[in-house]
């Protein structure tokens, strides 16, 4: 960004700041729903808080469907547009060009008196085929548009866009992004100045890496690879770029950000195992003699194992897809990608248990050996192998010989392909390995996750001492490797404050490089009467309860199965739920109500398959897959209510007329290095039955089966916190997940989710690398499509009384001054209208209707309360909490959340202050 740029920006500014300022009345945004009477609206599965409204003394901003978003001026004289900046186009008309929005939100994230803060997120270009997949465009995550509105009350703009880019620091770069100036008044829309997108192509900075040990070798490499070029200060056009040390070849580095890290010497390079490559030279491999041969060497620290067969660490190969029939569960699915098959060359990787792996194509068939133990994630190892012409192949870790095998023949040389560091031959994709369903599980670019460094190539064979020597004389004095842990972000610990916001979780570099968000792509409520998170991270992208010790409760989404199980003509090829959607394509999530009283949660979401198919899309007028709008009503106490609208979505896998969708299972999540007995208690789950009795389920010899009648289940996570969950009546939840249960742990554990990046539905974990979820059980129909979650300290028995505080509320007697629609279970709330300044009436509680922590929602009251619980005022010690919030039509109304219980008649009063 110039000077002058700056200065324009900073002059902006503080004349806002100088500007009169206007009455709240006339300053304030909203979300609501917005229909025109156009036919597509009639069609429209969107939620009450579809749009967004901008109130101004100028007139108003309606951010609308019908424009994908783009914002509209509208004001006594007319309307106008903002300035279509990026060009889009998609599968939809010129003006509203993602058809129905698929791509497209808008989200509300600062309203007060001095400033409303929009963001719109878009896919500027793409088009949509059969069961609106993708078919060209970019949806990917560098094809993305966010914009921020920044208004002011003497309507004055800021709008800022930030264009999705292939390298993540050019998206970080503060000049890469085209920034408006604008003035609003009641005429039209003026551009006072803007300024467009640069580079800056800053300098990289040096790391502090380890000592360069440059040890002495009896027989020198032909090829070698030290990655030391993070120990120094390197220029924009160098940032992605790593030498080869003998020839001095420049080796490109793929992926979204080059990350150096201190290495066995000096420095090293990080690989996401997604997209990093670096890119060598075609090695010649020499005619060999009867004693010929050649070695490869590398350090390596794995940060989390192989997702298909092998991954790699270095390679001269070209490979071949396993298609074939598809035999599973005693039926042929057809030809489908089962595998793969080194056809040419030579591979050095590691498997997917974590057992170093070198496989050589032998006369145009793989030879192949396997480490029978796997290194370890996060600490550096040493991994080599020789091959001896027509004769041996071996393979070393740390020094030592692991294995070897005999064979006849010569290798069969790749000669046309580069050598290639981290990732995988790109000719073709990879499967993952040990799925639920091979044919939900579909071929994708994958490569190694970890750090790498000096990498060797020897063009005659390195013996067993040559190896053990420069194993000795290389091994760094510490073996722990400089990659960040893979922690879940649970934000955990006790916050001064209740309440949401926005932020931007952090998990671990190597997958956060690969996401091109702003600052506000995740929510986290904290409370402060307990130590609990409840977190909307894009990773899990279902909302996770979080104890004290970032123990995770994260729930099922509506889940719809693939047309295969019930052996229909077409449909979707995997489970279609959120978690297929793991780039968070079609999620969002915002903040809707953030007051002292309570926090209300919007989580929209596309229930899609692995492939990015939408099911049903082909059943509504407008192409309308299944999506669903989630508000999570959550209260001080630590409680809230997740109400859940499928828009009548419907699952017609199962039966042609269709049948209900369903959206609960009760989940917990492991982070990499844990497996589900390190997070869960063995008695793990506790289900109060509608008669109050107490079943309490264990795991501790086997995994129990079974449907139970339940009002409410206590989840004993490994925590002071336990989270649980309330039922309405009639409930009956199913512990099922024995059949998906594999050796590996007590309990069902797959690793396809969550922040796992490859199209698979079912992956079952068979080591701890990575972030695993577990079941314990489902409950299918839910009467009002609701269910309360919460964090309770105490006995499983101490929800009854919550339990039936929401499913038999007391009755509102003796009302005056106020006309009630009683009590709304999706809110945990009374709804009450009041008519003037003053409100009475009697909650009628009972042992069987009892009063916890009442809610209250009063409409038409904009102002605080004083607030009388028979007969005396209350409110010290945060016992009464209140929030002023604004409805769908924009008015405002008071919510008030008290800190009561009773099981007897309580006389409650509100007086305006």
């Amino acid at each position: 960004m110039s000077r002058t740029s700056a200065f324009i920006i900073i002059l902006f500014i503080f004349q806002h700041c100088l500007a009169e300022k206007t009455n709240d009345s006339d300053f304030y945004a909203y979300y609501t729903k917005v229909n025109y009477g156009e036919p597509w609206e009639r069609h429209s599965l969107t939620s009450k808080y579809a749009d967004l409204i901008i109130k101004l003394p100028q007139g108003e901003v309606i951010f609308h469907r019908a424009s994908s978003y783009l914002p509209k001026l509208v004001t006594k004289v007319g309307k106008w547009d903002f300035d279509e900046v990026v060009e889009r186009s998609g599968d939809g008309s010129d003006i509203r060009p993602d058809k129905n929005n698929i791509y497209s939100y808008v989200r509300l994230i600062e309203n007060n008196s001095d400033s409303i803060v929009v963001h719109w997120r878009y896919f500027p270009q793409f088009t949509l085929g059969s069961h609106s997949v993708p078919t060209s465009g970019n949806v990917d995550f560098d094809g993305v548009v966010h914009e921020y509105f920044i208004f002011f009350p003497d309507g004055k703009v800021r709008r800022i866009i930030r264009e999705g880019t292939k390298k993540l620091n050019d998206w970080q770069d503060p000049a890469n992004r085209t920034v408006q100036h604008i003035h609003l008044n009641k005429n039209g829309i003026n551009v006072i100045q803007s300024s467009l997108p640069s580079l800056s192509k800053r300098v990289e900075e040096k790391i502090k890496g380890t000592f360069i040990n440059r040890i002495e070798r009896d027989i020198k490499p032909a090829y070698s690879w030290h990655f030391d070029e993070g120990l120094e200060q390197r220029g924009y056009e160098k940032a992605d770029i790593t030498y080869e040390e003998v020839s001095k070849y420049i080796s490109g580095i793929s992926g979204p950000k080059t990350v150096w890290k201190a290495g066995v010497s000096g420095s090293a390079l990080a690989f996401d195992g997604y997209n990093s490559k670096v890119k060598g030279p075609i090695v010649k491999l020499p005619k060999f003699g009867d004693d010929g041969g050649f070695s490869v060497e590398a350090w390596v620290a794995p940060g989390a194992y192989s997702i298909c067969k092998w991954t790699a660490i270095a390679h001269q190969s070209k490979w071949e897809a396993d298609v074939r029939e598809n035999i599973f569960q005693q039926r042929n699915w057809g030809k489908m990608q089962l595998g793969e098959r080194l056809k040419k060359g030579y591979f050095l990787g590691i498997d997917e248990f974590g057992r170093p792996t070198v496989i050589i194509a032998i006369d145009n068939s793989p030879i192949i050996v396997t480490s029978t133990e796997a290194i370890p994630i996060n600490k550096w190892s040493h991994v080599a192998f020789t091959y001896v012409n027509e004769g041996m192949l071996y393979l070393y870790v740390n020094g030592e010989l692991i294995d070897f095998v005999n064979f006849s023949g010569h290798v069969t040389p790749a000669d046309n392909n580069n050598f290639v560091i981290g990732k995988n031959d790109e000719s073709i994709g990879y499967v993952s390995q040990h799925v639920v369903r091979t044919y939900s599980t579909f071929p994708s670019p994958l490569g190694f996750d970890g750090l790498i460094d000096e990498v060797n190539v020897y063009q005659e064979p390195l013996w067993h001492k040559n190896i053990q020597a420069l194993y000795q004389t290389s091994r760094p004095e510490e073996l722990d490797a400089d990659l960040q842990s893979r922690i879940l972000p649970g934000a955990v610990g006790q916050a001064l404050e209740f309440g949401a916001s926005y932020t931007h979780l952090k998990y671990h570099e190597l997958w956060d490089n690969i996401w091109r968000e702003p600052e506000h792509p995740d929510i986290v409520v904290k409370f402060d009467l307990m130590p609990t998170s409840v977190v909307f991270w894009r990773g899990s992208r279902s909302p996770g309860w979080v104890t004290e010790t970032n123990k995770w409760i994260s729930d099922q989404s509506a889940e719809l199965t693939d047309w295969h199980w019930d052996n229909k003509n077409e449909g979707a090829e995997s489970c279609s739920e959120h978690m297929s959607d793991y780039q968070g394509r079609h999620s969002h999530v915002r903040i809707i109500e953030n007051t002292d009283a309570r926090v209300v949660i919007h989580w929209r979401y596309a229930s899609v398959d692995v492939l990015y198919k939408h099911p049903n899309a082909c059943r509504n007028p407008e192409d309308w897959g299944v999506w669903t709008d989630e508000y999570l009503t959550i209260y001080p106490d630590g409680v809230g209510v997740r109400l859940v609208d499928m828009h009548e979505g419907q699952d017609f896998y199962h039966s042609d007329e269709g049948s209900e969708i369903g959206f609960h299972d009760t989940q917990f999540l492991s982070e990499a290095g844990t497996k589900p007995e390190d997070n869960i208690n063995l008695k793990s789950l506790t289900i109060v039955s509608s008669e109050d009795k107490i079943t309490e389920l264990d795991w501790s010899e086997s995994h129990p089966d079974g449907t139970f009648d339940a009002q409410a289940i206590w989840i004993n996570l490994k925590s002071d916190y336990k989270v649980f969950e309330i039922f309405p009546p009639k409930a009956d939840i199913y512990v099922w997940a024995s059949e998906e249960k594999t050796s590996y742990s007590k309990y069902s554990a797959w690793n396809h989710y969550p922040v796992t990046q490859a199209p698979c539905d079912g992956r079952f974990s068979m080591v701890s690398d990575r972030v695993s979820h577990s079941a314990l059980g489902a409950v299918n129909k839910l009467p009002g499509n609701m269910l309360i979650y919460g964090f309770t300290n105490k006995a499983a028995k101490s929800l009854i009384p919550l339990a039936r505080s929401w499913n038999f509320a007391p009755d509102v007697i003796k009302l005056k001054g106020g006309e009630s629609s009683g009590y709304d279970k999706s809110q945990r709330a009374y709804q009450i209208a009041t008519k003037d300044d003053k409100l009475s009436f009697v909650l009628d509680a009972s042992k069987n209707s009892p009063l916890v922590n009442p809610s209250f929602v009063l409409a038409g009251w904009d102002s605080k309360t004083k607030v009388k619980v028979d007969g005396a005022y209350i409110g010290a010690d945060k016992k009464i909490r209140q929030g002023l919030v604004r409805d769908t039509n924009g008015e405002l109304q008071l919510v008030v959340w008290m800190e009561l219980t009773s099981e007897q008649p309580v006389e409650i009063s509100f007086v305006k202050e």
